[in-house]
């Protein structure tokens, strides 16, 4: 009887574990929905990313269509947000701009991601002297600017998509990898993890199984922050001529050629600086009420 209680007792575990797994996402939802600021953001955001990726179909006229004799048109039933200085439709050409800066800011949170959470793991794992080394090169990165640094791998790389995410990226990677580092080095001391240890579990097992779940709650915050904070370094980058170049429509670009012509025709450039103003109060909105959201110490 006793082997049969504690066969059930095993068996039982996982769903209890799963249940509090699932209790716990439901707590952060029903706290997340309390945020009336949050959830105008999150809606924002995903209305934001409808369009970017039904662009094609939303679009009312093909983005590279010019039109000479309809250029500096204003905002009209033809064409809503008017016309640029070649005719082409500004509405369309602002739904490919945040397609393409949307693209751009997920690959660049990608790829800083994956890297800062393969060096923070690492050096919160292992510590000393693999910390250490770590550690002086999250220090190299760190002490330049990140903006700077972005304007200056960029020139290096050139411009285009992959380049210009690459070049946000790797500013990014230090304060990531520290935050992926701290949560590692909590997690390591707690006895679940020496119970590991004990049993002969690897260092890998243990570092994907046991340590690095932890890090999901933090690195989901940093992600939905990092999505509007990434937009603007990609739209700075293209606004200065470093980024995306034309004739591929992004936000930046779009408004680094509307500001040319702002004294005489304001749509141009206004059009796509409220659609970058948009993208950060929503990711911002929503990234802010997440946090508060997962924040243990909320919970009652």
């Amino acid at each position: 009887m006793s082997k049969e209680m504690r066969h059930g007792g095993r068996e039982n575990s996982p769903k209890k574990h799963k249940q509090r797994k699932h209790s716990q996402w439901r707590d952060v939802w029903f706290r997340l929905r309390r945020n009336k600021l949050a959830m105008v953001g999150m809606i924002i955001a995903a209305i934001l990313v409808l369009l970017a990726i039904f662009a094609p179909l939303l679009a009312p006229y093909d983005y590279t269509e010019q039109n000479i004799l309809g250029r500096f048109q204003y905002p009209n039933w033809q064409h809503l947000f008017g016309t640029d200085h070649l005719g082409r439709d500004t509405l369309s050409r602002v739904l490919y701009g945040g397609r393409i800066s949307l693209l751009t800011s997920v690959i660049a949170l990608i790829i800083s991601m994956f890297v800062a959470v393969i060096m923070g793991t690492v050096a919160g794992f292992f510590g000393g002297t693999v910390d250490i080394i770590i550690m002086r090169i999250l220090d190299v990165i760190g002490a330049v600017p990140s903006m700077f640094l972005a304007i200056t791998i960029s020139a290096a790389l050139g411009s285009g998509v992959v380049q210009t995410a690459i070049a946000i990226a790797i500013g990014n990677i230090g304060q990531m990898a520290r935050l992926v580092r701290g949560s590692i080095l909590q997690s390591r001391q707690q006895q679940y993890v020496e119970s590991a240890f004990a049993t002969g579990s690897g260092n890998i097992r243990i570092m994907f199984k046991q340590v690095l779940p932890n890090v999901l709650s933090p690195l989901i915050i940093t992600a939905s922050m990092g999505i509007g904070g990434n937009i603007s370094a990609i739209s700075g980058l293209s606004f200065i001529g470093l980024g995306v170049q034309p004739p591929t429509a992004e936000w930046g670009n779009l408004m680094n050629t509307g500001m040319d012509y702002i004294r005489e025709y304001w749509p141009q450039a206004i059009f796509p600086g409220f659609a970058i103003m948009l993208t950060l109060f929503a990711f911002n909105c929503f990234g802010d009420g997440l946090r508060d959201a997962l924040d243990p110490k909320l919970k009652q």
